[in-house]
């Protein structure tokens, strides 16, 4: 058929893929500690940007902790090391990190 290949239409221009919203996804130990260290913030200076207890950011920063907060406790933590100046990725070929907004 003139103007396909086995490879699908040619000159037909497909959409970019759009990039998937990581904003309501929660974050690893790994980032909260890295993310609090960037931004040289204590567990209760976090904790009272945050409105939650030390302890939830000890759990937070604990991969092994049985006890895992829940998920609008940890989106509160996210928004406030954000507000903060950090940015979190979820990158679909690497591990989950922080960067510097």
């Amino acid at each position: 058929m003139p103007g396909q290949s086995r490879y699908g239409q040619q000159g037909v221009l497909t959409p970019d893929p759009v990039e998937p919203d990581f904003s309501d996804r929660a974050l690893t130990a790994a980032q909260v500690r890295a993310a609090r260290g960037m931004v040289g913030l204590s567990k209760e200076e976090l904790a009272k940007m945050a409105g939650v207890s030390i302890s939830t950011i000890v759990r937070l920063e604990d991969a092994n902790s049985p006890v895992r907060p829940r998920h609008d406790t940890v989106m509160a933590v996210r928004r406030a090391l954000e507000q903060a100046g950090v940015a979190f990725t979820f990158d679909t070929n690497a591990k989950p990190g922080v960067r510097e907004a």
